[in-house]
């Protein structure tokens, strides 16, 4: 993970999958806008209003692995719904290769499939996740651990 220097905030980028309606990450960016040291960047990836699902193009891709690497972010979380998975898989395996940032997935999939989940991402948020990821994303910035955190 890129730690954070004593001189310059962390930047933490969410992601909605297919939801510019993503309530619980909009909520997540407002709890992150208000912590001292910390630069909040929401990125909706496409949206989606029917049941004919249109996977990431080429070029989103590499839209988004540019937009990445330009944060270049210390923690990057997904709201992961099941039948997006395959693309939270593609979209975090874009972040590992363009940055240093640890990827966490929040939201029903990792909650349901905590097992399969674990394999793709490097933490899950299990139930809740205003708690746990403002305790996350402090104790980042303040270089502390956070192995201890719950859910």
């Amino acid at each position: 993970m890129l730690q954070p220097s004593s001189t310059q905030p962390i930047t933490v980028v969410l992601i909605a999958l297919y939801k510019y309606q993503n309530f619980s990450i909009r909520t997540m960016h407002g709890l992150l806008e208000n912590i001292e040291g910390v630069h909040p960047h929401t990125i909706f990836f496409k949206n989606h209003y029917t049941n004919d699902l249109k996977y990431p193009t080429a070029k989103e891709e590499e839209l988004f692995a540019e937009k990445i690497s330009e944060l270049n972010p210390h923690i990057v979380g997904l709201s992961v719904l099941s039948p997006y998975v395959f693309i939270a898989k593609r979209l975090s395996q874009i972040v590992k290769n363009n940055s240093a940032a640890s990827v966490v997935w929040g939201g029903i999939h990792p909650t349901l499939s905590p097992e399969t989940s674990i394999e793709e991402a490097d933490m899950i948020c299990l139930g809740e996740g205003e708690g746990p990821l403002t305790d996350l994303v402090q104790l980042v910035r303040d270089g502390k651990d956070h192995q201890h955190i719950e859910n």
